[in-house]
């Protein structure tokens, strides 16, 4: 398999760093919502930063994530995986025809919404890229504001 080469993407609110190929086409918009696209399937993957007043937990993760995608039908369970440093989540769905993966993630105080799409399934190329983009994205917390 042909080595692809990552470069690395903070966006404006310095909340995250994602690596993502460099052949792809990465867009920021001005509320703060990163879109990569892959040139060869189309689908693209969607991240948002949120910051929260509270260290998150996975009861808070959980409800926002659930609360976020209340408009999708699931196609999946939830599956959730948690570190002493992340609290990661995971679902498939269906809205309007097209094929949807969602994630949410938490360190401390930072929620990262990160959704990926397609009309086909999402093939296990594609899954497997964003996974290991989202494994590898580093999370910085914020300071509490007074």
């Amino acid at each position: 398999m042909a080595q692809i080469e990552l470069i690395p993407h903070v966006p404006e609110t310095g909340s995250y760093r994602i690596f993502y190929p460099k052949h792809f086409v990465l867009e920021e918009t001005e509320d703060n919502i990163v879109t990569i696209t892959s040139p060869e399937t189309s689908s693209n993957l969607t991240l948002t930063g949120y910051q929260a007043s509270l260290d998150v937990d996975e009861k808070v993760l959980t409800d926002f994530f659930q609360e976020f995608t209340g408009n999708y039908i699931p196609e999946s369970e939830i599956i959730k995986e948690i570190s002493n440093k992340r609290i990661f989540l995971e679902r498939r769905f269906k809205k309007d025809n097209v094929n949807w993966v969602w994630w949410g993630l938490a360190e401390e105080n930072q929620i990262i919404l990160v959704s990926a799409n397609s009309e086909d399934q999402l093939s296990v190329e594609d899954y497997n890229l964003y996974r290991f983009m989202i494994d590898g994205m580093e999370i910085y917390p914020s300071a509490f504001e007074e």
